[in-house]
């Protein structure tokens, strides 16, 4: 029975966080994602300072591959970055994923079109390009819009979750 009762605790305050969490996505979307890039930015930043710190060691027992150094410094910059130019950086990451599903929705067209002629996945793959592209152009046009559409989203979902899991601690009760 202690074990139930923990396990119930446990549901309940993921439910709470989880909650709380979707209610601040929601109502706060841009705000949500900055903070989440900002600590992105922090953990990194603190990754990289490790990573340098282990590269100087390797450096005095004569073991430094040069790629550690270069990847924790680039890391670093790019940790700096993100905490000093946080929405900017958000925008730019969202430019760059929508170029990418650009790209990829229109080598999906290049290879229908060369490779798959006849194919009983064609029109499946026709379809995926088109879902692609317009996410694409959508991501590179209006990024921070496309942000906190995606962080509302998950919000939204977190409400479910967390409501799901309160929902679950309290039958558990009644067993």
């Amino acid at each position: 029975m202690k074990n139930i009762n923990q396990f119930r605790s446990l549901l309940v305050i993921n439910g709470i966080i989880a909650f709380l969490f979707g209610l601040f996505a929601i109502f706060a979307p841009l705000e949500t994602a900055k903070t989440i890039a900002l600590y992105f930015g922090l953990i990194l930043i603190g990754a990289s300072v490790v990573g340098i710190i282990i590269s100087v060691k390797k450096i005095n027992q004569k073991q430094l591959i040069p790629y550690n150094l270069l990847s924790s410094v680039l890391s670093l910059i790019i940790g700096i970055f993100i905490v000093v130019y946080t929405k900017k950086s958000l925008e730019l990451f969202t430019i760059i994923v929508g170029i990418w599903a650009i790209l990829t929705a229109v080598l999906q067209i290049v290879i229908l079109i060369q490779i798959i002629k006849r194919s009983v996945y064609r029109k499946v793959m026709i379809f995926n390009s088109i879902i692609t592209l317009i996410f694409g152009i959508i991501l590179f046009t209006n990024p921070l819009e496309s942000i906190a559409a995606m962080v509302y989203i998950t919000g939204t979902l977190a409400i479910v979750f967390g409501s799901i899991l309160i929902y679950i601690a309290i039958k558990i009760k009644s067993l």
